[in-house]
Formats: C-alpha cells, sequence, structure tokens
C-alpha cells in the first residue's frame, strides 16, 4: 500500500510539473483553427508571393519578415518609419497589432477592429505555419526546379523582401 501510494504521488507531480512546463500559449493555438479566423484578413491579404492586386501586402512569410518591405505597396507612415528602424513582425508584435492595430501602431493604413486573444493566437500558428511551408516550397505560386530551389536562388531568399 505505501509503495502504490508513493507510485502515485510520484506520477501525479509529474504530470503537474509537465503541465506547468508547457507553456499555456503553445496548447491553446491552433492553425487549422487559425486558417477559419484568417478567412477574415483575405478581404485585403492575399497568399501569393507574387500578390500585389490587394488593398494590403502579401502574407507567405509574414513570420519575421520586416515591416513595410514588399516592393508595390504604399504603406504608411508610421509602418515605413517602423521598417526602416528594422521592425520585424514577430510572434508578439503580431499578437499586440492584431489585438488593436491603431493603437498598437498609430496611424497605420490597417483599419481592422482586431481579434479577440484566442483568434490572434490561432492565426499567428497559421501565420507561422504558412512562413515554414513558404520556406520548404509548399506554397502555391512558388516555382521550384528539380534541385528544390528557387530558380537557382536560395529557397528562403527567393521572395524574401530584403535582398
Amino acid at each position: 500500500m505505501k509503495r502504490a501510494t508513493i507510485v502515485c504521488t510520484i506520477w501525479c507531480l509529474a504530470v503537474v510539473v509537465g503541465a506547468m512546463a508547457t507553456p499555456p500559449d503553445a496548447a491553446a493555438q491552433s492553425a487549422t483553427r487559425g486558417k477559419h479566423v484568417f478567412r477574415k484578413c483575405l478581404l485585403c491579404h492575399v497568399l501569393d508571393p507574387k500578390g500585389t492586386d490587394h488593398l494590403a501586402p502579401p502574407l507567405h512569410n509574414v513570420m519575421g519578415r520586416q515591416a513595410a518591405s514588399i516592393k508595390g505597396f504604399s504603406y504608411s507612415t508610421i509602418m515605413a518609419f517602423a521598417g526602416q528602424k528594422g521592425f520585424k513582425w514577430t510572434r508578439e508584435a503580431l499578437f499586440y497589432f492584431l489585438d488593436k492595430p491603431e493603437e498598437f501602431m498609430p496611424g497605420t493604413y490597417m483599419a481592422f477592429a482586431g481579434l479577440e486573444t484566442q483568434e490572434r493566437k490561432d492565426v499567428i500558428a497559421y501565420l507561422e505555419k504558412l512562413t515554414r511551408d513558404f520556406e520548404n516550397n509548399k506554397v502555391p505560386g512558388k516555382q521550384t526546379d528539380s534541385r528544390g530551389t528557387s530558380s537557382g536562388q536560395s529557397r528562403v531568399n527567393q521572395f524574401s523582401p530584403v535582398q
């Protein structure tokens, strides 16, 4: 009986410690749900790296990308300034920007009310997946040669906004 109690106690502690070691955000986000929420973004944005006929820049590899770095778009003064100063779209930056874009970056052209906390987590998970897929040549519209590289260039840099 004493041994069973010790084993049970150790098992319970392992479960609790394991749950504490996992950041709540890691378990709480879903790229699948994010894809569904992302439909709101498609009113202005596209995923095609060559898509410049929309109101806003393509989001195919937005994670880690410098702000205001896609050619062919007229960015707000504040967004252009942020990009010149090296601002990049990280998980944290997108989390706060997608909450209330105008409060995060006053003067932005992004006229959007924002997303709820869970929606932001899910959309960011989806954007991270899209960026990984793009870098691994899994995004429609990205052409590759037989070696898996894009027109002889590095796969990561072919559509990189800053070359």
